[in-house]
């Protein structure tokens, strides 16, 4: 019975296989001591196949019950148990809970590291599955260190026409774009949609993924022209793959709307972020995450346009929204205050802003721990409001405050870095026109981008004519 329904499970008849496994169970149940291996053995195949029929929450009860008798039955060492783990983190992972995840799949990768050694692909899975759960935690130091030994070990191993290889390039050179390191990240996303070009073709999904993800990275490195090209054509196989209203066309309508507003092109931005948005409602109703970054973006395009009762309006909505979801105490309601203190800033309501301001820091220190980039921004933010009101000492303490931050996580390599520098710069002079620290940090500035973001980057250039 067990084999019958792992073989309907593979031919993805999941009713039928559920049938077998659960009798399979019966029969076994009736038959052995409750904590026998083949027990757990059962339990896992049902999880399994109750996992791909979406009733997720019993799975992760089987699965538990799975650990807790493979443990006893087979030992704390033993692979099948790692593969339970992984099975289960999936699942919490996919259920945002992340600590849990990251911890089964820790506690996997230690079990086959120790079964087989470092050398052996099913270590190099082990990794790579960690590093994904790393990335949704923010964890990119890690993960970076943890995508380059999955990597070392799958090219020592296995040809270099590997999907997993494709994979761990593609997590790598996303983790790298976080960490700000867009020149390192942009050949590792090349080599990627190489691999699954290669091996897939263009009409698959992970191929426009990878494509996607290119576009995202020249977007960062301000390379807009390949950006948008880049954009465009990704836009075209998902929408032939997927259709016009997948969640991926939006995605893509997105990026490419945040393109056209620096190329200038506010009416077709305009007109794509609203796609995108309606695209959204449709497949999750008014209020998804989702949706309220293109009401975000909707936003900003309203700011350019200097509609700013309109933009402020949406943000407002779109604060609504996000407390409803995630209540006062998250990220997303902590950026959207910082926006609308953007927005105020710009109306002049400077007392408006600097509480909004505020309000972001306390969530973002609360939220992500007082050494945060967010909390970076929140505080930079403060600082250049300071400045602009004259209160020069109060903006150097923000803008220190910041750099500490910027330094403490990207090891002066971020563009972030470079801005705050060259702010402190700015700020030093114009306190005293013959300030010393005033051109170094001004130097370093120029240092920093010109290194992070190549010599003919517009921000590089700008730095470079100032110091």
């Amino acid at each position: 019975m067990t084999c019958l329904a792992q073989a309907m499970e593979e031919f993805d008849d999941t009713i039928t296989a559920k049938t077998f496994a659960q009798y399979a169970m019966k029969i076994r149940s009736s038959q052995l001591p409750s904590e026998h291996r083949l027990i757990g053995e059962s339990l896992h195949l049902l999880g399994s196949i109750l996992d791909r029929m979406g009733e997720q929450d019993e799975a992760i009860i089987l699965y538990n019950k799975a650990i807790e008798i493979r443990k006893i039955s087979l030992g704390k060492d033993h692979p099948t148990l790692a593969m339970t783990y992984t099975n289960l983190a999936i699942i919490l992972d996919a259920k945002d809970r992340l600590d849990e995840a990251e911890d089964m799949l820790r506690d996997a990768l230690e079990i086959v590291r120790r079964a087989y050694g470092d050398e052996n692909l099913l270590v190099s899975d082990a990794f790579l599955r960690l590093a994904s759960t790393l990335i949704s935690q923010g964890e990119y130091e890690e993960c970076k260190q943890v995508l380059e030994k999955s990597i070392e070990i799958r090219k020592l191993l296995s040809n270099h026409e590997d999907l997993s290889l494709a994979e761990s390039y593609k997590l790598l050179s996303i983790t790298l774009r976080e960490l700000g390191k867009y020149n390192d990240a942009k050949p590792i996303a090349r080599d990627a949609l190489v691999l699954y070009h290669t091996i897939l073709g263009d009409n698959h999904a992970d191929t426009t993924d990878a494509l996607h993800n290119l576009g995202v990275i020249s977007d960062a490195l301000a390379n807009y022209e390949e950006a948008g090209n880049t954009f465009r054509l990704a836009l075209k196989h998902r929408r032939r793959l997927l259709g016009n209203e997948a969640v991926e066309v939006a995605e893509t309508l997105s990026s490419l709307s945040s393109v056209l507003q620096v190329q200038g092109k506010i009416d077709e931005a305009e007109s794509t972020i609203q796609e995108a948005l309606s695209i959204y409602k449709k497949k999750f109703g008014d209020e998804h995450p989702m949706g309220i970054e293109c009401m975000v973006n909707l936003a900003n395009i309203y700011k350019i346009k200097n509609r700013l009762d309109e933009a402020k309006k949406l943000y407002d909505e779109a604060l609504e929204i996000a407390q409803r979801l995630h209540g006062r105490c998250h990220v997303s309601v902590a950026q959207l205050l910082n926006n609308i203190g953007v927005i105020l800033k710009l109306k002049g309501d400077m007392e408006g802003a600097k509480l909004s301001y505020e309000e972001a820091l306390i969530i973002r220190k609360q939220v992500c721990g007082k050494d945060h980039p967010h909390v970076g921004e929140s505080l930079n933010n403060l600082a250049v409001l300071h400045k602009e009101q004259g209160r020069l000492r109060e903006a150097k303490g923000f803008f220190e405050q910041a750099l500490a931050i910027y330094k403490k996580v990207y090891n002066n390599e971020h563009e972030v870095v470079a801005a705050t520098y060259h702010n402190l710069a700015g700020l030093l002079y114009a306190q005293d026109p013959r300030s010393s620290m005033a051109v170094k940090y001004g130097k370093q500035a120029v240092e920093i981008a010109t290194k992070v973001l190549g010599e003919s980057h517009p921000t590089s250039q700008l730095y470079k004519s100032e110091w």
